[in-house]
């Protein structure tokens, strides 16, 4: 960590040229300071002749409270000061909000995209493209982090249309988001199957009749005469009776059953129960828009429908995906351009959502007004 060409301010400096204890004090973050100043002060400590004050200040760096390292960051000036940062384990809120700053140096972004390994910041930096043009560099270290989802390397190669030196491995994987294949029968019995290896015994709790309810046809369902005062009562049964089963009925159940069976499945906390639901033949638009929508989805579920072109081609699922906050950031980053301007004024001023995402709102929409 370069430290020599830190600025500091006059309270600051005397706790640096100070005698040891002054020094001490300063490196535990145990003295009057702004959160700017006192973090620059432990980093110039964290490189002191003494061991033990140079100990103490770098514990006490990576000990603030995210909010404290995200305060100097926004209202620091100097690029010296959001590299060393940069170069520390600190949390990813920290990172993002150095690679949103306007004095980061393209040196920073470069030494992040080359050795960063938390995946959010990364993607948050293959969406700038702003800079990756500005300075192309910043692309090929990212390109060639490994630690970098495979998606986020794969769009930035793409973006510069194989103008870089680096390139992704041309592998089968996982992480990219993929249309997933409608199951045919025989497939939907081998999940189930897969399922049941983990169950104990020969009964799933798959009862048919006793699921009747739940397999029925939707439109018989919904123009069902309205339910016994004994039927309400009941009803909360039903979820002790799915609570009971076991993964393989559940799964069966996902793929097969009727909206009440997939708008109580969805929200199973094993994904290979609630990702079965989006395989069911019988899912509606609607359902998918409500599950893109809701904040207790899981990431999973989320990138299986990004990844199916038919639910993204609907305005409202791309726009529900973009403002879910579960939604993984590269996801957002991609889907961001097709969304109306109305959109991106929301985005670009919410406080729900990522500030890489409202900042990359707020870049869209300066580049369609230059065109205009």
């Amino acid at each position: 960590m370069e430290t020599a060409n830190l600025q500091l301010s006059p309270e600051a400096a005397k706790f640096v040229s100070g005698p040891p204890p002054a020094r001490m004090m300063a490196a535990r973050g145990l003295v009057p300071l702004s959160p700017v100043d006192l973090i620059t002060v432990q980093i110039v400590l964290s490189r002191d002749s003494d061991e033990k004050v140079a100990a103490a200040a770098t514990q006490g760096l990576t000990g603030h409270p995210v909010n404290i390292l995200v305060q100097a960051v926004n209202s620091s000036a100097s690029p010296e000061l959001l590299d060393a940062l940069a170069r520390l384990t600190l949390p990813w809120q920290v990172k993002e909000a150095i690679l949103l700053s306007r004095h980061v140096s393209d040196d920073t972004l470069v030494w992040l995209a080359a050795n960063e390994t938390e995946e959010a910041v990364l993607e948050v930096l293959g969406g700038n493209q702003t800079r990756m043009l500005a300075n192309q560099a910043i692309a090929e270290a990212l390109v060639g982090n490994e630690h970098a989802r495979l998606s986020t390397r794969k769009r930035v190669e793409e973006f510069f249309g194989g103008k870089l030196t680096a390139r992704v491995p041309d592998l089968e994987e996982a992480e990219l988001v993929e249309e997933p294949e409608p199951l045919v029968p025989e497939e939907e019995d081998a999940a189930a199957s897969t399922a049941a290896a983990d169950d104990e015994g020969e009964d799933d709790g798959f009862d048919e009749e006793a699921l009747r309810h739940l397999l029925e046809d939707d439109e018989s369902s919904a123009s069902a005469s309205p339910a016994t005062e004994a039927e309400e009562e009941s009803e909360g049964g039903l979820f002790k009776q799915i609570s009971k089963m076991k993964v393989s009925a559940k799964v069966k159940l996902a793929l097969k059953g009727n909206k009440e069976a997939r708008m109580l499945l969805v929200k199973e906390s094993n994904k290979m129960v609630s990702t079965s639901v989006l395989k069911n033949p019988r899912i509606t638009d609607g359902e998918v828009i409500a599950i893109a929508s809701s904040k207790s989805a899981i990431e999973d579920i989320l990138r299986i429908i990004a990844g199916n072109r038919m639910w993204v081609r609907l305005p409202q699922v791309r726009s529900a995906l973009v403002q879910n906050a579960k939604t993984p950031i590269g996801i957002s980053l991609k889907l961001l351009p097709s969304l109306p301007e109305k959109e991106l004024k929301q985005l670009a001023k919410s406080r729900n959502v990522s500030g890489a995402l409202s900042q990359a709102a707020k870049r869209l929409m300066a580049q369609r007004a230059s065109k205009h």
